[in-house]
């Protein structure tokens, strides 16, 4: 379903953790509007990777909207930069071996605290 959308727009006003949408989203290759809050600035560089705007501000939504609309070769490259980026950094290889190598370190702390 992502994947067949023009634009994704999330217009939180309260900030909230990196949103999962987001990710998904570019993931897919479609390209973002977001507000500036919580977590959306660590994953939309603005005119990058997607659109953010000043949460509660209609007008800047409507406006980037507009824009990505109205430029669908912009839209594409910001969506692909998006996708790049996803791929490098949140793939489930590399998530998966971010989480074993913290759980390696940490019983390899419990371990050595034992010994001692």
């Amino acid at each position: 379903v992502l994947a067949a959308l023009d634009v994704l727009v999330l217009p939180s006003i309260k900030s909230e953790g990196a949103s999962q949408v987001i990710v998904q989203a570019l993931a897919v290759g479609t390209p973002v509007v977001a507000t500036s809050v919580g977590g959306s600035p660590e994953l939309i560089h603005d005119g990058e990777t997607g659109r953010l705007v000043p949460p509660a501000d209609a007008g800047a939504l409507a406006a980037a909207i507009a824009d990505l609309l109205r430029d669908p070769k912009r839209a594409r490259d910001m969506a692909r930069a998006g996708q790049a980026i996803v791929r490098k950094t949140l793939s489930l290889d590399l998530v998966m071996e971010r989480t074993t190598t913290i759980y390696d370190e940490v019983l390899a702390g419990r371990a050595r605290a034992r010994r001692a």
